[in-house]
């Protein structure tokens, strides 16, 4: 569910930040870009772990800032293939249902991942799954607000290429996954 990303960036730090501690420094304008946003293909990250590598600076010539890069583990919201999650209904539509996770509201469930077989109801809005129960068809209506199992079932890379700031580079080396 939660991994250590290592990730790869060139850190900009302004020069009114000259005279502060360059690491603490670097780990503040790290979490202020990635803490709480989506990286593709990477995950919901949360907070900077560690710094791997402070590469030596350089003032761009362009905006008299440092320029550094650095090399770091950032912990991130993935869950595993198949992992089953527990969720909020937020919504329902035909084209699927909208889940919260409490501490993450963005999780969607298409149609073709529903179970089958499943109908809408628009007068209710909300799902019903039709299954077989001893010969006969039972229901089990999803609602807004009821609570849900749900197993994830995005493939995720290894290897990703995000376009940052000023179109820099910033690339997942490798992951280490497990429970933080």
């Amino acid at each position: 569910m939660f991994i250590l990303a290592k990730l790869k960036d060139t850190v900009v730090i302004q020069p009114k930040y000259f005279g502060t501690d360059l690491k603490e420094t670097i780990e503040h304008e790290l979490n202020a870009r990635f803490a709480n946003k989506l990286v593709y293909k990477v995950g919901l990250c949360i907070s900077l772990w560690d710094l791997l590598e402070v590469q030596e600076s350089f003032i761009s010539d362009v905006d008299g800032a440092y320029h550094t890069a650095v090399t770091f583990r950032f912990v991130c919201f993935r869950p595993a293939i198949g992992e089953v999650l527990l969720g909020t209904v937020k919504s329902c539509s035909k084209s699927g249902i909208r889940v919260s996770l409490n501490f993450f509201d963005e999780v969607y469930i298409p149609v073709d991942k529903l179970r089958h077989p499943s109908k809408f109801d628009y007068e209710q809005s909300s799902w019903i799954w039709e299954y077989d129960y001893e010969g006969e068809t039972a229901e089990l209506r999803i609602d807004k607000n009821d609570t849900i199992r749900y197993a994830s079932y995005i493939q995720h890379t290894l290897c990703v290429e995000f376009s940052s700031y000023h179109s820099r580079l910033l690339t997942l080396l490798s992951f280490f996954p497990g429970v933080i």
